[in-house]
């Protein structure tokens, strides 16, 4: 067997992982910049445990398996070959993504990723695992952590005196792990931040590579290994006043109002319900509705069925005792079919004329008076989401960015661009900002 070459911050990490004095330390995320050596640390503790401890089993996750089997497992053969371990030792089964050991003990492969199908990563349920290795943490949503954990404890603990162990490896990325080990780290949780500089055993080449990073953000993240990392210098909303929406809890209530975002299709159909400027309820829909073939003068029309629509609004105008005057929603593009069955209600025009002139537009006049709100501690929102949702509405706020073209008027960045970044259409944080036009004409 060859030396094992670890240096003094994977050691630390390791260390928690597996001394008996440590015990108390139940989750350890380990990372930060590039090149800290993440993925032999995570190998190289769960080969190990594998082999030291018979008939237990445990689980590396990331959020394909395409990535694990490219970028992972080649770091398990490496650390296979260091330890003098050949194919003797163990099989692989390739359908299954299973490492069985002599020992009878296993390590699984796991993907991660979101599934429509289930959305509560339920999968996750019947698993039964001694310990836990996420990989990449910053792709993994917050419920396949929070159910991975779940199967954590329940292989042989008992009889090898094992206690509960999860190991996190990442670079800084503002979700569940900023949340939980960075900003409000518990006691049965370690951080142990490593840069590339910490791994002496990288080739200098290497280190070149991440000195010659140019962006920004992508410099604070991957070479400096920094949580706090500026989104940009055209951000409007800073990251943690984002968090602070969710324990705004001094908020009082007010008078409701149902602020909207029209879609039909892929995109959501998002209706938020407000007490004043507390968000007490989202209800978010994706294809609400559908087209409906009927025959007109002997030829075949295709119409939209708006009923699902118009059915959500009366079920929470009577839900919540909301007047018709207090909904706002979007006039434009399908939207604008709206003004049929929402008589009395307001619709707006994203690109109409700002109140005040200092903005390009109406929408971006929201949008800068929403930053303004949500950076003075002016909103909560107490109304119950899935991790899924949470996540996509902190990216979409995280995405509202002054543009780029300098001009007279202040304007925000444009939707194609939004989208770009984040991947779908800002429907969750148009539907909300839709809320502030009643603020600006009535005061209220």
């Amino acid at each position: 067997m060859k030396d094992i070459r670890m240096h003094r911050k994977q050691a630390q990490a390791l260390k928690y992982l597996i001394d008996p004095e440590h015990s108390e330390i139940r989750e350890v995320l380990y990372g930060g910049a590039k090149g800290g050596g993440k993925s032999f640390l995570g190998a190289f503790w769960l080969i190990t445990s594998a082999l030291k401890y018979s008939d237990t089993s445990w689980a590396v996750a990331r959020e394909n398996l395409t990535d694990l089997r490219k970028h992972t497992i080649p770091t398990f053969h490496e650390v296979f070959k260091i330890l003098g371990i050949d194919s003797s030792f163990y099989k692989f089964n390739a359908q299954d993504n299973i490492y069985t050991f002599n020992n009878s003990s296993r390590i699984i492969f796991v993907a991660a990723q979101f599934l429509p199908g289930d959305p509560m990563f339920e999968r996750f349920g019947s698993m039964q695992n001694t310990g836990a290795w996420i990989e990449e943490g910053g792709e993994i949503d917050e419920m396949a952590y929070s159910n991975l954990k779940l199967s954590i404890g329940r292989c042989n603990n008992v009889e090898h005196n094992l206690p509960f162990k999860l190991l996190v490896t990442a670079n800084p990325k503002k979700n569940w792990m900023y949340r939980d080990f960075i900003k409000h780290i518990s006691p049965d949780k370690k951080y142990i931040q490593a840069f590339a500089k910490d791994n002496i055993y990288l080739p200098e080449q290497y280190h070149e590579t991440l000195e010659g990073i140019k962006d920004k953000r992508d410099r604070q993240r991957l070479l400096l290994g920094n949580w706090d990392y500026d989104d940009g210098d055209n951000s409007l909303v800073s990251y943690n006043k984002i968090l602070d929406l969710f324990t705004n809890s001094f908020v009082e209530d007010g008078e409701r109002y149902i602020s909207s975002d029209v879609a039909i299709t892929n995109d959501l159909f998002v209706n938020i319900v407000w007490s004043g400027l507390k968000i007490i309820d989202i209800s978010a829909i994706r294809n609400v509705t559908k087209t409906v073939s009927t025959h007109e003068n002997g030829e075949l029309v295709n119409r939209v069925d708006f009923q699902p629509l118009i059915d959500e609004y009366e079920r929470l105008t009577t839900k919540y005792r909301i007047a018709r005057s207090n909904i706002v929603y979007d006039a434009d593009g399908i939207g604008h079919n709206m003004r049929t069955f929402l008589s009395g209600a307001v619709g707006l025009n994203n690109g109409a004329k700002a109140i005040d002139p200092a903005y390009f537009n109406l929408k971006t006049q929201l949008y800068y008076l929403f930053a303004e709100l949500v950076n003075s501690d002016r909103i909560w929102i107490v109304a119950s989401l899935t991790s899924d949702l949470k996540d996509r509405l902190t990216e979409e706020i995280q995405a509202i960015r002054r543009s780029s073209d300098v001009g007279e008027k202040l304007k925000i960045m444009p939707k194609e661009e939004v989208k770009k970044i984040i991947g779908h259409s800002p429907d969750l944080t148009d539907a909300i900002v839709y809320r502030l036009l009643f603020l600006i004409t009535r005061g209220k």
